[in-house]
């Protein structure tokens, strides 16, 4: 669900969690570079996204939303 949230909050693209560059030895000497994946992208219009995204705003901002309670103290911005 974070990723699919993530895609939606950046404009489609699909983040891929990974832990590292590469692999150094104990002599500081590179053994193995880590490749990361290529980077997808999935499409949507313009119009869906920002329904989406006012959605997930009102949800945790407005009220009546289903999440204003669980973030009415939270020092930044949800959505």
């Amino acid at each position: 669900m974070a990723i699919a949230y993530a895609a939606i909050a950046n404009g489609g693209y699909i983040v891929r969690p990974h832990l590292g560059l590469r692999i150094d030895g104990s002599n500081g000497q590179v053994l193995q570079n880590i490749e990361q994946p290529a980077r997808r992208r999935v499409t949507m219009s313009p119009g869906h996204r920002t329904a989406r995204l006012e959605g997930l705003y009102a949800a945790a901002n407005n009220p009546g939303g289903t999440s204003v309670d669980v973030f009415a103290d939270f020092p930044r911005e949800i959505a």
